[in-house]
């Protein structure tokens, strides 16, 4: 049985989630709404303490067990649904999240859903976190106000825990004080072009129809994944930001991609995106850019090749019939890009869950091209480092059945010390090398002004 129980207090998400970083012992998540004006950023939520949670037994190793019994496992998706424990929905309300799983899945789990012809490279990173909680923190944009859901004795335990806390009221993060941060080196141009022409000359073998080419930017960052993460919240915002950490890691993003949602009624949705533009310095010039995507032929193909191919990933766990496109092409704009967006949406079939979607679906189409298999077997042999959680999806299944998950772009990863971030873009048939490089320095910009550089490459 769901409970849920008021919480007075005048804290913010992000100081909730600080305070909370600086006295668990680990487990922490963080879903970021940012405050959105729609029904899709009303939630934030915080996790913390699971009982048991699921990973590598060493990042890089492969094996999977689960903490902190030790016990191996072999398959990640079993695991996540004994670990799920179901509740009657109609105790749940608006509440996104009432008890369940919750984590991230690195690009490279991809390699545990699909048959590849080639490995997938490794980061040292973990290639997966997933954790079982009792209970979540959640807190109401709209109405301003804060909530502990799920069963009962995990509600007054979660309760007890955030009563406890002592909150911190300046803003974390702030400027980056001098020799925090070193500035990522450019991936370079030169570089980045040959990859990209190298998608172009794929295209036109007839090996692919379009694929997502990326790179890696890094840089030295010592203050730790919080404060990474607040420089990146402060300059690109979006509303499906997340924090996760692991002893000497973490990723800090801000995306503005979600990837799939899953209603407690079986409504399936993904928006993916594909065309970009800067924002401009100006009114005009940013109405410029705006008109620009919105015409743009390039960024339309590839903005519905990727809608087809989601068609196609949702209509294997999906009522055929209900699959359809609710929005195409639309411009979507946030703080530092414009983006178009498109939803594509169905109903679940009668023996499918959740986690059959997200199996069906994984990786983002939008992050790996199309043919989806191929593409990714063409990003393993060009790219010139393994991905890790970027690209991958942080997400949450509730026991009252509602899913709901990100695609991890604008995403930084932070391995001791080390700072990295990918960037890139859709290529297809007629893309230009240099208009690719520079729409993948668009998208980097956060992070190198994050680290406290100037901007990259000609963006």
């Amino acid at each position: 049985m769901v409970k849920s129980k008021r919480l007075q207090l005048s804290a913010s998400p992000v100081e909730v989630t600080r305070a909370l970083l600086e006295t668990s012992s680990g487990g922490v998540l963080f879903f970021d709404s940012q405050a959105g004006a729609d029904a899709r950023s009303r939630w934030s939520m915080v996790l913390c303490t699971p009982t048991r949670w699921l990973t590598e037994a060493e990042p890089g190793a492969g094996a999977l067990v689960e903490q902190p019994s030790g016990r191996p496992v072999a398959d990640p998706l079993a695991w996540m649904r004994s670990a799920q424990t179901t509740v009657v929905s109609d105790d749940a309300g608006d509440f996104p999240f009432v008890g369940g799983v919750a984590g991230f899945w690195s690009y490279e789990c991809g390699a545990y859903l699909d048959d590849l012809r080639v490995e997938l490279p490794r980061l040292d990173a973990p290639l997966l976190w997933v954790g079982v909680y009792g209970a979540g923190l959640l807190f109401d944009h709209h109405l301003q106000q804060w909530w502990v859901v799920g069963a009962s004795a995990d509600v007054e335990a979660l309760y007890l825990q955030i009563k406890a806390l002592v909150f911190h009221t300046s803003p974390g993060g702030g400027d980056a004080v001098a020799g925090y941060g070193v500035p990522p080196e450019d991936v370079g141009a030169p570089i980045y072009q040959r990859g990209a022409q190298a998608a172009v000359d794929a295209i036109f073998a007839g090996d692919l129809f379009e694929v997502n080419y990326s790179e890696r930017w890094e840089g030295h960052w010592s203050p730790g994944g919080w404060a990474l993460y607040q420089r990146l919240r402060q300059r690109a915002p979006g509303p499906f930001g997340c924090f996760a950490s692991w002893e000497g890691g973490a990723l800090a993003s801000v995306s503005p991609e979600q990837f799939l949602e899953v209603s407690a009624e079986g409504i399936v949705r993904t928006r993916p995106i594909k065309g970009t533009r800067p924002r401009g310095e100006t009114p005009e010039e940013d109405a410029r850019w705006a008109e620009e995507l919105v015409v743009s032929e390039k960024d339309r193909a590839e903005n519905v090749m990727i809608v087809d191919l989601m068609r196609n990933d949702l209509a294997r766990v999906c009522v055929p019939e209900e699959v359809r496109v609710s929005e195409l092409c639309g411009l979507h704009s946030f703080a530092s890009v414009h983006h178009l967006i498109s939803t594509v949406e169905g109903r679940l079939a009668p023996e499918a869950d959740a986690l059959d979607v997200f199996a069906a679906c994984f990786p983002a189409g939008s992050i790996t091209g199309a043919p989806k298999l191929r593409a990714m077997e063409w990003i393993a042999e060009h790219e010139a480092s393994p991905r890790g959680p970027y690209t991958g999806s942080m997400f949450y299944w509730s026991g009252h059945g509602r899913f709901d998950s990100n695609v991890l772009i604008r995403t930084a990863t932070l391995l001791g010390t080390r700072a990295l971030y990918g960037a890139g873009g859709a290529v297809v048939a007629d893309s230009d090398p240099s208009g690719e490089w520079q729409e993948a320095c668009w998208k980097a910009r956060p992070f190198v002004h994050a680290l406290g550089g100037e901007e990259s490459g000609d963006a």
